[in-house]
């Protein structure tokens, strides 16, 4: 059956460095991506919730085949529930993500839609922060996930500084009038039907199924398997208000 197909272009100027062209945003179905966005990538299975990820680097990669060299490179996040699966149902725990020391490289037609990780201390913190973004998917991520100690880091108090800048601004930013110019197309860059989460860019150890039109290929995503016991550090979920 044909793959999902999507329309996909760069936006502003490109940086050229060994291999690659690297750049900042990027449309994909009519949507502006940013590097620094966080996002929705496409599951190996369609059944699954989809995998949470932060954009680090967008770029071309001059070595990949012609036909799909449109690259991102994603920070994972892990989904609480993916750990403790009794707590599936919870609101809070429903919202919380932990923040892996994962990267990978995957195709930008992996990405299925955007989402928000509000970096803070608890659910509620999180939910006041996103009260001025009431249209917005979003999680709650208090640190990281330390794969190799089956173990919490929570974020530092200048880690959860520095967030609360960067989210103000962008709160701000989304309330001014938008702008009437159109983003600017990277010169060069044509429109194209950009493969939603080629397998073929994805997963080397075996060939992906075939798959329906509306679900893509495997993709790369080198997060850990649930561990035997959750992590040591975050306090119990409590049932979270609607």
């Amino acid at each position: 059956k044909d793959k999902a197909m999507q329309l996909f272009y760069w936006l502003g100027d490109g940086r050229q460095t060994p291999g690659k062209v690297h750049y900042s945003s990027f449309m994909l179905n009519g949507q502006t991506y940013n590097v620094g966005d966080c996002v929705y990538l496409y599951p190996e299975d369609e059944h699954s919730p989809h995998f949470v990820g932060r954009i680090v680097s967008a770029f071309v990669d001059e070595t990949a085949p012609e036909s799909d060299p449109h690259r991102i490179e994603v920070k994972w996040y892990e989904r609480r529930t993916s750990f403790e699966p009794s707590t599936k149902g919870i609101l809070e725990s429903e919202r919380e993500v932990f923040e892996l020391e994962d990267t990978d490289i995957n195709p930008i037609g992996c990405i299925s839609g955007k989402n928000v990780i509000v970096r803070a201390q608890c659910f509620d913190e999180a939910r006041q922060a996103m009260s001025s973004m009431p249209n917005m998917d979003w999680f709650f991520c208090r640190g990281y996930f330390l794969q190799a100690s089956n173990s919490f880091k929570s974020y530092t108090p200048e880690e959860l500084d520095t967030y609360a800048r960067e989210h103000a601004e962008a709160s701000a930013a989304l309330a001014s009038p938008p702008t009437t110019e159109p983003p600017k197309q990277a010169a060069g860059s044509q429109p194209a039907a950009q493969d939603a989460c080629d397998a073929s860019d994805a997963a080397e150890e075996e060939p992906a199924p075939e798959a329906p039109s509306t679900a893509p290929g495997k993709r790369r995503k080198s997060a850990p398997a649930a561990p035997s016991a959750p992590p040591t550090k975050p306090p119990p979920v409590k049932k979270g208000k609607p």
